[in-house]
């Protein structure tokens, strides 16, 4: 994953312990696939364009992978 951590899906779901880590790896790369695929750009795309990954970006992939979850 390039724009949230596994770490960062634990703290917005309020997720402890290390059990779901794989699966949490698996919704954010989904997560991260889905919302760059619904902006028809690519990461790159918008590290060049912003310096970084902007917040409200992040924060649609933090809500897609704790859905999923």
């Amino acid at each position: 994953m390039r724009i949230i951590s596994v770490r960062d899906i634990k703290d917005h779901a309020r997720i402890d312990g290390y059990a779901e880590d794989n699966t949490l790896e698996l919704y954010g790369e989904s997560a991260e696939a889905t919302i760059l695929n619904m902006l028809n750009r690519s990461f790159e795309d918008i590290v060049e364009e912003f310096g970084e990954v902007p917040a409200p970006i992040r924060h649609a992939c933090l809500m897609l992978a704790a859905h999923s979850f």
